[in-house]
């Protein structure tokens, strides 16, 4: 049975393991049809074209959005056990065939990537800059170093197990942390192993940060431990900076949220009235905050929200205010319990 961790990265890998199956599958596949229509040397095209036209009835992908392989190819199977589809079943509760039709299934996802997420990602999340330049942190997709220089590794075919900008892509990827010298970003990746670590990273924002930032901090690790998918659950990204690594960038945003499963953005501003738009200079200040939102606005896509100071006497409620920012309603199916009712099977 092939477990998450196992699961190939290209379609080139899923390819050259489909093939080192195929004598078996053609074997197994031919015995269970029983149609001598079908020819040895045509087996696997048709083992696959039966597949594969199942996506729209099983899967439901003209309406449905995957965020991942695995989340394509658990669809997909319940799909199958709720169609009662009994020659369907009866090819996936054979183990050597069960194998190949969920290669096939995360192999046509990684195919068809765009087409099936939907919701493209955005070219300035690859490489998110957090935080002031004494202590600037990187969240990437993919993060590699080369030629001293952190980057986002691209690579078409590439597929993530996690949601982008998903306290899971913490997790699966890191973070850098490091300074910004010489309009160079010397960084070091810090590996991110389970929750504890994930309060680790928030810490490194809670010893800078003002009463109210550091509440809305601990509101939303509140919320997250309350979730058993918390990995799911978009990062709430303090302190993005407009401009990226650069050293003299032009604005920060106290925090920024993108779902990706919904397609919502969002940045937050706590704006004391203290520190906002006071004297004689309130028109050029207002300008400044206004040039400030719509450069989010125009550049992350995101929708700002402003909170004053009679909003922050109750931090909680602006916290719970933004809570829909960071729902999503995929169906959580689990792999191991379908793989179980299918083997059951008497259809």
């Amino acid at each position: 049975m092939i477990s998450m961790k196992q699961r190939y990265q290209t379609v080139k890998e899923y390819d050259e393991k489909m093939k080192s199956m195929s004598n078996q599958v053609v074997s197994i596949y031919l015995n269970i049809c029983h149609d001598p229509s079908i020819k040895k040397e045509k087996a696997i095209l048709s083992l696959n074209a039966k597949v594969g036209s199942k996506a729209t009835r099983y899967a439901n992908i003209e309406t449905k959005k995957f965020l991942s392989a695995e989340a394509y190819r658990d669809e997909w199977l319940h799909g199958a056990l709720e169609s009662n589809d009994h020659h369907m079943i009866e090819l996936l509760k054979n183990n050597i065939l069960r194998e190949y039709i969920i290669l096939f299934l995360e192999r046509s996802f990684l195919k068809n990537e765009k087409k099936y997420r939907k919701i493209k990602l955005e070219s300035t999340d690859r490489e998110l800059y957090l935080g002031k330049n004494d202590c600037v942190i990187g969240v990437f997709i993919a993060p590699r170093k080369s030629n001293e220089i952190w980057h986002s590794y691209k690579l078409k075919g590439l597929s993530v197990r996690y949601k982008y900008l998903s306290l899971g892509q913490l997790v699966y990827e890191g973070y850098l942390k490091g300074k910004i010298q010489d309009d160079k970003y010397e960084a070091e990746l810090i590996k991110v192993n389970d929750f504890e670590d994930i309060i680790r990273f928030y810490e490194i924002f809670i010893r800078n940060s003002s009463k109210n930032e550091k509440k809305f901090i601990e509101n939303y690790l509140t919320y997250v431990k309350t979730k058993d998918e918390w990995m799911d659950i978009p990062m709430l990204l303090p302190e993005l900076r407009w401009g990226g690594k650069d050293a003299f960038h032009k604005y920060r945003v106290d925090y920024f949220i993108a779902n990706y499963f919904t397609g919502k953005r969002l940045a937050i501003e706590l704006s004391p009235d203290s520190t906002h738009l006071i004297g004689k200079n309130i028109k050029n200040e207002w300008k400044k905050e206004n040039d400030k939102r719509n450069s989010y606005q125009f550049d992350y896509k995101a929708d700002t929200i402003i909170y004053t100071s009679e909003d922050l006497k109750d931090i909680e409620n602006c916290f719970s205010r933004i809570l829909y920012i960071f729902e999503t309603s995929e169906r959580k199916l689990k792999y191991e319990e379908i793989i179980k009712t299918i083997k059951m099977s008497t259809l």
